[in-house]
């Protein structure tokens, strides 16, 4: 139903400010990495990209995202991947620089950030996305209801509003779409797993 596009974000005092300059340039052997777990969103994102550029790196997982925000603002670690809508307001006034999206297109409310689509590294949407489940077992009527309801919310700008202003993408959807959707990602993410040796074979 809502996703939130993720965002490399680095401090202000990084001497990498650009995503060429990531590519080309090398003052660390090892980087610190902010993370929200291993196999979180955010870990699988800033493996994927370190690896695609041959850095090596430190995950750092943290237990929420203020915890990350408060080290990446004092310089503590040098990179986190972060949901657009929680670093904006920081990029806006300069306390944190965006690097990279790791979405299809550029996002929005951040037009200058470039995608890694665009520098031939990986073609590849990696956004959090938020979806309502159902029981198996439930009421195909009841579902349609619920579907039919959430859509006609989500289409009110009085209550769409700050979902849009904080980077998130709203996507209507029906039962099909959202059960071929899933089966999608988890094919999509066990492949990037294995493609990238964060899990066994």
């Amino acid at each position: 139903v809502v996703s939130y596009p993720l965002v490399m974000v680095v401090p202000a005092n990084s001497t990498l400010k650009t995503f060429q300059d990531w590519r080309t340039k090398n003052p660390k052997k090892n980087y610190a990495f902010a993370s929200s777990g291993k196999i979180s969103s955010s870990h699988i994102a800033g493996s994927m990209v370190m690896i695609n550029l041959g850095k090596e790196y430190i995950d750092v997982p943290y237990a929420g995202a203020s915890k990350i925000i408060i080290d990446l603002l004092a310089g503590e670690v040098d990179f986190a991947m972060m949901q657009a809508s929680q670093v904006i307001q920081y990029i806006t006034n300069g306390q944190l620089i965006p690097i990279i999206s790791l979405t299809d297109s550029r996002i929005k409310e951040l037009p200058n950030v470039p995608t890694l689509k665009e520098f031939g590294i990986v073609d590849i949407d990696w956004s959090l996305r938020m979806i309502f489940l159902s029981n198996a077992t439930d009421n195909d009527d009841d579902i349609k209801l619920i579907q039919t309801t959430m859509n006609k919310i989500l289409n009110d700008p009085k209550l769409n509003t700050p979902y849009l202003e904080n980077g998130g993408q709203i996507t209507m959807g029906n039962k099909a779409l959202s059960s071929d959707w899933l089966q999608k990602e988890v094919n999509r993410t066990v492949t990037v797993l294995k493609q990238y040796k964060l899990i066994k074979e």
